[in-house]
């Protein structure tokens, strides 16, 4: 038979889910009304345009990159395969 073990107030962990019901109705609308006071921020109303056009040199030395890069792997794989 297995043996009993009875456990201490001192072994057991404290229940942290219990709520606190100390605190009363007057606490929570001072609570309440500090939380109204504080100023809320403002959100800008400013509307940049955001455009997502490349300029001409940009298009060129995107082309460059690209055209490098895709000659770099023609030549890996002609060399390592």
């Amino acid at each position: 038979m297995a043996k009993k073990v009875r456990k201490n107030k001192k072994n057991r962990k404290p229940n942290v889910f219990v709520q606190d019901t100390s605190i009363t109705v007057t606490e929570t609308k001072q609570i309440d009304s500090i939380k109204s006071e504080q100023p809320s921020l403002k959100i800008s109303q400013r509307n940049p345009t955001v455009t997502n056009e490349f300029s001409y040199g940009e298009l060129i030395k995107m082309g460059y990159i690209t055209s490098s890069i895709f000659v770099i792997l023609i030549i890996l794989t002609f060399i390592l395969g």
